[in-house]
């Protein structure tokens, strides 16, 4: 069985009502969820939140349910999330989960046709516990990343790190690093076994140690005000 789960949390603190924030014609969680609800893969979709809108807006597309307290805070593990999450969707059907497809509440998604064709990926590949949703951010590459020590500029990596790192000569440029990838915010699909295990590579432990990745363009979920406005701006006209 294939569920999909979206997490969507009350109580941020960079961007107030991020996930229930009108986003096009609809609110910004529905966008992910909807997505899920269109694919052929996924066999029932639910959302593990704390914020009584979206509890309210259950239907017959999906069911949302309350989150406990005490994985609604800024430090709660959302790994646990997910765990509470697979515990009550198994005792609500009497059956057991096979893989989980986790969404975030405040992340636009993929299609539903991008859901079909990475669950078939994972399927396809019995030795891989998981699946996720990166794009490339070459001008972030880590020899970039900066940090203030003292009142002064440094680099966060050491400057030997840096010199017998990097892959071309002129050091400052963005893919001198080799290409650079990152968690988009768009999926993350998981096997039960691995996100049970509590076992895998951090920062995402849920996603096991042998992952897969599928590669999109630039996508991001909504960490600061910016960033709701660039995907406004994405969104442009669209009748969403």
């Amino acid at each position: 069985m294939i569920v999909a789960l979206q997490t969507a949390r009350a109580g941020s603190k960079s961007v107030i009502n991020k996930n229930i924030m009108l986003m096009g014609k609809k609110p910004m969680y529905r966008h992910a969820l909807d997505k899920a609800i269109g694919s052929s893969k996924i066999d029932h979709v639910y959302v593990s939140t704390d914020i009584q809108e979206i509890i309210n807006s259950d239907s017959a597309q999906y069911q949302a349910f309350e989150r406990p307290q005490h994985l609604a805070q800024d430090d709660s593990s959302h790994q646990d999330v997910m765990i509470h999450g697979i515990d009550w969707i198994e005792k609500s059907l009497g059956a057991q989960v096979e893989i989980i497809v986790v969404l975030l509440g405040n992340s636009l998604g993929s299609s539903s046709e991008v859901l079909d064709d990475a669950i078939k990926m994972l399927q396809d590949n019995p030795d891989a516990d998981s699946i996720v949703s990166v794009s490339e951010f070459n001008m972030f590459n880590p020899f970039r990343a900066l940090k203030i020590s003292g009142g002064l500029i440094e680099t966060w990596l050491e400057q030997d790190k840096i010199s017998e790192m990097k892959t071309i000569r002129n050091v400052n440029d963005k893919k001198s690093a080799g290409n650079i990838y990152f968690a988009n915010g768009s999926f993350f699909i998981c096997r039960r076994s691995a996100v049970l295990s509590k076992e895998g590579n951090l920062p995402f432990p849920w996603l096991g140690k042998k992952i897969l990745p599928w590669v999109e363009e630039a996508a991001m979920e909504i960490d600061a005000p910016w960033q709701a406005e660039v995907l406004k701006s994405m969104l442009g006209t669209k009748n969403v």
